[in-house]
């Protein structure tokens, strides 16, 4: 007898739990990744603080924020397998206290590199966070609703993407930035109290269920499940296409879009927080209602497609259009957000090509691939402002140019393509669970 075709895993076991739990305990776990994402998304809001407090160069900066990211691409395949075989509950737990205690030794932190550790211990913690969530939302709902669920957790999270930009910026511009982000790791502490006294692993009366899923999946030993997960083109395709959607995200509201904003429109810091925060306002918007429309429709494959391709022109408009104003700049930055929120189907569609006990380490390549682009293409993105800068320097401040700006924005433009390309080699699921 095949277990994991059995009647234990049908909807009808899920629905004998009291229907608020599963969401309570869903998005109560989703307070992590809300935390993480505003742990990736700060150095947007303090760049020019550490610009003008270490005296350094924007490749030094881009290289900075990238510790996070390569901390997440280091990790990011191991957690997926510690997910699969060890309690999900003492794994977030593990990732927020690690991104706790670095976070409030970054506000004290008198350089760059010790910042730069600081990000990368805080992407360690990272690496768990949206894999614990799905690996929790697999659980807990029935597969008919989990682009929707995924889309909601991803709006959890880039609500904590929104927190990062404009109230953080007002904190920062009247305490100063060392003391936000200590208000940061005091917030940390919060969430890890909600998520201890309120997120279990799985439903009342499936434990046996879950022990049969992790002896097979050891069974079945990590170098199978590797490769495996490394044999499946699906996780591949949806790892760039998610990677390359969302860098423009990453980059204008993670660390480049404020500095970008101040110098080629000439906006406020605060003015530029109000744009890079519409990013995930459209993101918080797009996620729930165009996962919800695949989950309708059944389909995966055409609305990554289509709303990847509405991504383009925006994306376009952004850096070819000048002397756009405020109110252009918050529709486009919005409209960004709200397509290429796209992305979120791609984490049930490597749900659904893959067998469900090892769908963390699934989500763990594609999420390597995801997370590794914005650890590539910050520093990139900073060696080509470096790279054309005319030389102005003030008060030991680098200062780069519009044309500096226009230059390395070009780069958003082709990953965004690249996205939009690697969604036709995509396999359609139909909404449908792996049988396995």
């Amino acid at each position: 007898m095949n277990i994991m075709n059995s009647a234990i895993e049908s909807e009808q076991d899920v629905a004998a739990v009291p229907r608020y739990l599963p969401w309570l305990v869903v998005f109560t776990a989703s307070l992590f990744f809300f935390y993480e994402f505003i742990q990736m998304q700060m150095f947007n809001t303090i760049s020019h603080y550490l610009l003008d407090d270490f005296k350094i160069s924007a490749t030094t900066l881009g290289y900075a924020a990238s510790s996070y990211f390569l901390s997440d691409v280091l990790f990011l395949f191991p957690a997926g397998m510690l997910i699969d075989r060890f309690s999900t509950r003492r794994v977030i737990m593990l990732g927020m206290g690690i991104a706790v205690i670095t976070t409030a030794i970054m506000g004290f932190s008198h350089s760059i590199w010790l910042v730069a550790i600081c990000h990368f211990a805080a992407g360690f913690g990272a690496s768990f966070a949206l894999l614990s969530c799905v690996r929790l939302a697999s659980r807990w709902f029935p597969a008919r609703l989990m682009a929707l669920i995924v889309g909601l957790i991803v709006t959890v999270a880039f609500f904590g993407g929104m927190v990062a930009q404009t109230p953080l910026a007002w904190v920062a511009a009247k305490l100063g930035w060392r003391e936000s982000v200590e208000i940061v790791a005091a917030l940390g502490l919060v969430i890890m109290g909600f998520i201890f006294t309120l997120v279990r692993d799985y439903p009342p009366g499936k434990e046996a269920f879950f022990a049969v899923q992790k002896h097979q999946l050891k069974a079945l030993g990590v170098k199978s499940s590797v490769a495996a997960a490394l044999s499946n083109p699906q996780n591949w395709f949806c790892g760039f296409y998610t990677s390359f959607v969302n860098l423009p995200l990453m980059l204008l509201g993670g660390l480049w879009g404020s500095l970008y904003l101040t110098t080629v429109h000439h906006l406020s810091f605060m003015q530029a927080s109000y744009a890079t925060s519409m990013i995930f306002f459209g993101s918080m918007i797009g996620c729930p209602v165009i996962g919800a429309l695949s989950d309708y429709l059944a389909l995966r494959k055409m609305p990554m497609i289509f709303f990847a391709g509405l991504s383009l022109p925006l994306m376009l408009a952004i850096v070819y259009m000048p002397h756009l104003s405020l109110i252009s700049l918050l529709l486009l930055f919005f409209g960004l957000g709200l397509f290429t929120a796209a992305q979120t189907i791609a984490y049930p569609v490597i749900a659904e090509s893959n067998p469900k006990m090892m769908t963390s380490t699934a989500m763990g390549l594609s999420s390597l691939l995801i997370m590794g682009s914005p650890m590539v293409f910050e520093p990139v993105f900073g060696w080509l402002m470096d790279k054309s800068w005319d030389g102005k320097v003030v008060n030991g401040v680098h200062v780069y140019s519009t044309q500096t700006y226009y230059h390395s924005m070009l780069l958003l433009t082709g990953v965004l393509a690249a996205g939009f390309i690697a969604s036709f080699f995509i396999r359609e699921t139909y909404a449908k669970e792996n049988p396995n």
